[in-house]
């Protein structure tokens, strides 16, 4: 059976039905182009759609739980996985560090040894301003999330019309 979404693994291995069911829990592999992977900063858990890609939403709420039904060869042993891989456009079908779970509105970063709950900027005008920093002054946005506003890649936040 070919997997059209992370919970499929559920019909091939029952055996992984209280981790990989389709719950509320949000799996996040890291995007290839999103750093090296023991050099890469903290991702923004209010925005995580700029480093990485959701892979689904499970069950399981104990990260490592879910960290050892995530790897390939527990969810995936004959490569089943392997077209709803390719088609997020990821590269790797094991939980890995600098992957992220989110469970219970807690981001946790997968690190070498266990995961790290993440901290995203404090006020939204933090955010903006992290945001700003990182849109570089090209004439049209240099980072993958766009627009802080409106998520549009024609323009900065600066000179967004929905900006407040």
């Amino acid at each position: 059976m070919t997997y059209q979404k992370l919970s499929d693994a559920v019909q091939s291995y029952p055996e992984l039905s209280p981790t990989l069911d389709t719950g509320k829990t949000q799996v996040w592999f890291k995007r290839e182009n999103a750093g090296a992977l023991f050099n890469v900063s903290d991702p923004n858990p209010n925005n995580l759609n700029a480093t990485h890609i959701l892979l689904g939403a499970v069950k399981g709420t104990d990260p490592e739980e879910l960290f050892y039904a995530l790897q390939g060869e527990i969810w995936s042993p004959n490569g089943e996985a392997q077209g709803l891989i390719s088609n997020k456009g990821l590269k790797h079908t094991s939980m890995s560090v600098g992957d992220v779970l989110v469970i219970e509105g807690e981001a946790l970063r997968c690190e070498s040894f266990g995961f790290r709950e993440l901290k995203g900027p404090e006020t939204e005008e933090g955010r903006y301003q992290v945001h700003i920093v990182r849109e570089g002054k090209g004439g049209v946005n240099e980072h993958p999330d766009g627009c802080y506003f409106c998520g549009s890649s024609l323009h900065h936040s600066q000179e967004c019309p929905e900006r407040p």
